[in-house]
């Protein structure tokens, strides 16, 4: 065998033996999870209590009138036994050895102070306030040009380009004869100093001419601050595109030679979800963090919020104003923004993962009564006051000291949903009918809804369980389809077996389960079909 080979065999089984591993640690907890169950199935009913019903506690809307083996899982069905009132108290008590294999957690609810915070992403962009345009105001053409390419940096005062205009020739020297004609004429000679700053002639050679007295046959434009040059030629005075500037070119006035943006500080545009809107305000306080620092922080605040919202995504851009220091920040650059929240809040405080939020309400489990040998757990309805670092603000419904269940409560809930349909079906008129032998549901009166017709054909007849192959059913909206069904409280009628063709009736029950309130054989039409 050749190295290689061995190494990927060595490989293999490792991979084997971690996933025989990982197999083996979850069958010994599943094991011991249904020893448990058997444990408690097998204990003698605590003193002065009355068992209620049989049930798998993996799937507790499922309820048996008696003992015996889960058809669901290979366990025994575990007693659920009636509180001390006669089971009337709410909510639901777990063993305490079934809460730990479930894993079930609780906190203490505590008071606290929460700030609303609100983190976002957003883009680095230049500050248009830091954007700065040299343009030529007389006709001409560059002679030499110092910055050559979009995206150069240059300093305040550095040459960008030399421009040779015969305008301005003549405005220099006529500016030198009416200096040399005396101080007899100081206001043309004022006029004409004035008419050079107008047409664009730089205050540094205006100084050079008083100097030397000799017109210059070339005009250097410099750069009136320093950042990025971030177009070069542009757009020309009437919007139209220009080529970009390059030496030889012709100028005319009003042409756009240069535009540079400054670098000290930036924008970032956030943006900021249409429900979180509230809590964001111009000259709210922000961090940024970008993945090329991630040590460092800059910090500033939002400059003002653009007054519109994106139809598609629900969002409101922020405009948001940074300091820039050392120019780290670069345009295109992604940003993690956090926001300052509005003043802290003081509030009933317990983990967020403790809510159960079902669309249209929100719920928590407390612990009603954990000091005994069976903890109590009781579905509160809430009233939240918001979110942040993990914690939710209980306006209503839980009071500082009580405590929740942050893991595992989805299974509470649903057996005190439960709980609680049982209780509404005994308060209707007659009370529910005895379950029948072995039956999954509770017999009685469980419609949720009106009562439906359909077609189809008995595929199998299993204990109160029929499983049917039916046509559509348009008051629901189905289409043809297999599924089973809880027989008639009565039993499967004796003219109907399997493979018959049947008419039928059935009406909604509790936990999407459906049940047949009329079945008989389908008439048979001529030609021997139904």
């Amino acid at each position: 065998m050749s190295a290689g080979r061995w190494v990927v065999g060595v490989v293999a089984a490792a991979a084997l033996a971690g996933a025989g591993g990982g197999a083996g640690y979850w069958y010994a907890a599943q094991k011991a999870g249904m020893r448990e169950y058997d444990r408690q199935a097998a204990a003698p009913p605590p003193p002065g209590k009355k068992v209620l019903y049989w049930h798998d506690p993996m799937y507790p809307q499922h309820k048996f009138d008696k003992p015996g083996k889960s058809p669901f899982m290979e366990m025994q069905l575990v007693p659920v036994y009636g509180d001390d009132d006669g089971g009337s108290a709410p909510g639901v008590r777990v063993d305490p050895g079934l809460a730990q294999n479930l894993g079930l957690r609780t906190s203490l609810a505590r008071k606290g102070s929460l700030a609303p915070r609100l983190a976002a992403v957003g883009s680095v962009a230049y500050d248009e306030n830091q954007m700065v345009v040299v343009q030529a105001r007389a006709s001409g053409w560059i002679e030499v040009l110092h910055v050559r390419a979009p995206g150069d940096t240059v300093t305040a005062g550095a040459p960008l380009a030399s421009i040779v205009a015969p305008e301005w020739l003549a405005a220099q020297e006529e500016y030198l004869a009416l200096r040399r004609a005396g101080p007899a004429l100081p206001d043309l000679v004022a006029a004409a100093r004035a008419r050079l700053t107008l047409l664009g002639v730089p205050e540094e050679q205006i100084a050079s001419l008083d100097r030397e007295g000799r017109p210059a046959s070339r005009v250097t434009l410099s750069a009136p601050q320093s950042g990025v040059v971030v177009e070069l030629g542009g757009r020309d005075a009437m919007g139209g595109l220009a080529q970009f500037a390059r030496e030889g070119m012709q100028v005319s006035p009003g042409m756009t030679l240069f535009r540079i943006a400054g670098l000290a500080q930036v924008w970032v545009i956030a943006e900021i979800p249409e429900a979180q809107a509230g809590n964001v305000a111009p000259g709210t306080r922000v961090v940024a963090r970008v993945a090329a620092l991630p040590d460092r922080r800059f910090e500033g605040q939002v400059a003002t919020l653009l007054p519109d919202v994106d139809p598609v995504t629900r969002t409101l851009k922020a405009r948001i104003r940074l300091a820039n220091p050392g120019l780290f920040l670069k345009p295109g650059m992604f940003a993690d923004l956090s926001f300052a929240g509005s003043s802290p809040r003081a509030a009933t405080l317990v983990p967020a993962e403790a809510l159960i939020e079902t669309g249209r309400r929100k719920v928590v489990i407390v612990v009603a009564d954990a000091g005994r040998g069976r903890p109590h757990y009781v579905v509160r309805e809430v009233e939240t006051g918001g979110e942040a670092d993990g914690m939710a603000a209980i306006v209503k419904g839980v009071a500082s000291g009580e405590r929740v269940v942050v893991s595992g409560q989805f299974l509470i809930d649903s057996e005190a949903s439960l709980k609680a349909f049982t209780a509404r079906l005994e308060e209707a008129p007659g009370g529910p009918a005895e379950p029948a032998k072995g039956s999954t549901v509770p017999a009685g009166k469980t419609s949720t809804g009106g009562e439906h017709s359909a077609t189809g054909r008995v595929e199998s007849i299993s204990g109160t369980s029929v499983t049917l192959s039916h046509g559509p059913v348009p008051s629901l909206k189905w289409p043809g389809m297999t599924m089973q069904f809880t027989a008639p409280a009565g039993g499967m009628p004796s003219g109907v077996g399997v493979g018959d063709a049947v008419t039928f009736d059935f009406v909604a029950g509790a936990n999407g389960s459906y049940r047949i309130t009329r079945i008989e054989r389908a008439p048979v039409k001529a030609g021997g079909r139904p």
